[in-house]
């Protein structure tokens, strides 16, 4: 059974109320577990991006605090209809989805992405992802290699 089965199964029939996922701290803490898991489970199925598994540990705090930072704006901003949560926080198990697809679309910016350094700074992290990278290199380096880079996209 994959990650997002069993949260699905689970969890879901004991949130009475979407929003929850959103207000409850603790319940919010735990969804992002099972989005980490679920993601790494997606990486495994696609040998495009596989050479990022092992960067899911490495990152996964990062993006947990980039995702606990924003999880009130995601709300508020899904209940005024400004992102597609909007169409999703009357039901739990699709309000699940989709913050675990979030998690795994923060992870790919932060992975991938140079525009997206400004928003989480990885060099922050005080220890290598890579071993052919170092702190004076750009964030995204430190992440990736270029020739991983390159197979991802």
């Amino acid at each position: 059974m994959k990650s997002i089965e069993i949260l699905i199964k689970y969890k879901a029939p004991k949130i009475i109320d979407a929003e929850k996922i959103f207000t409850n701290l603790k319940l919010f803490q735990e969804i992002l577990f099972w989005a980490r898991e679920s993601f790494r489970e997606l990486l495994v199925t696609n040998p495009k991006r596989y050479n990022l598994i092992s960067k899911v540990d490495d990152i996964a705090g990062e993006i947990d605090s980039y995702m606990n930072a924003v999880r009130l704006k995601m709300l508020t901003n899904g209940k005024a209809g400004k992102n597609s949560l909007y169409f999703k926080l009357d039901n739990v198990e699709l309000t699940l989805k989709w913050l675990i697809s979030r998690w795994a679309n923060v992870f790919m910016n932060i992975a991938t992405n140079p525009k997206y350094k400004s928003f989480i700074d990885v060099s922050l992290l005080g220890y290598e992802l890579n071993d052919k990278a170092s702190h004076t290199k750009d964030a995204l380096s430190i992440i990736i290699n270029e020739e991983e880079l390159a197979k991802c996209k």
